[in-house]
């Protein structure tokens, strides 16, 4: 694997400008049934995320005979996970919570920015930014075909994608 190549590093307090950490892989997606890890360094940033910093794009580039068989998933350093797609793919797609059109929306190539399935707020925990960021791809279907992740990049910079707030329901709520 590569070193990162890191398109903006950001020497001062970062809260006002975005900063992407990308990586050119060129590997094969698994397709035996294992679960491919693609990891991006993530250096220079503010020690905190919060609704004023964090998460806000994430790209990817990659190639497989059936799209629909892939889910994708981001990991943050200290283990947090935002599913990005799941039986859609992912081609030359980009991934921001603000994009009008969800990924569960659009039709192949999905080419373009789309909303992730998940919600890319979850990181934006308080958590330290910096560390080893994680792309997860499972071919769901194994032994039929395959792909190739070209490269991937997160973006942070200031207005993230903030939690929803929960304040009431008429529903029963249960807390496990």
């Amino acid at each position: 694997m590569t070193k990162p190549v890191i398109l903006f590093f950001c020497l001062l307090p970062c809260l006002s400008s975005a900063q992407t950490f990308a990586d050119t892989f060129n590997l094969s997606i698994p397709d035996d049934g294992n679960i491919g890890y693609y990891d991006i360094e993530v250096s220079g940033l503010p020690t905190q995320t919060s609704e004023n910093f964090g998460v806000v794009t994430i790209c990817i580039n990659l190639t497989h005979t059936w799209n629909a068989d892939l889910f994708i998933t981001l990991i943050a350093p200290d283990g947090t996970e935002a599913e990005l797609t799941s039986d859609n793919g992912g081609d030359n797609t980009c991934f921001n919570s603000s994009s009008a059109l969800g990924i569960w929306e659009a039709s192949w190539p999905y080419t373009g920015t789309f909303k992730p399935e998940g919600f890319l707020s979850v990181f934006q925990n308080g958590q330290n930014p910096n560390g080893t960021w994680r792309l997860k791809i499972r071919d769901t279907y194994p032994f039929a075909d395959a792909g190739v992740l070209f490269d991937w990049g997160i973006t942070f910079g200031p207005n993230p994608p903030t939690p929803y707030p929960f304040l009431s329901s008429t529903l029963p709520i249960v807390k496990i």
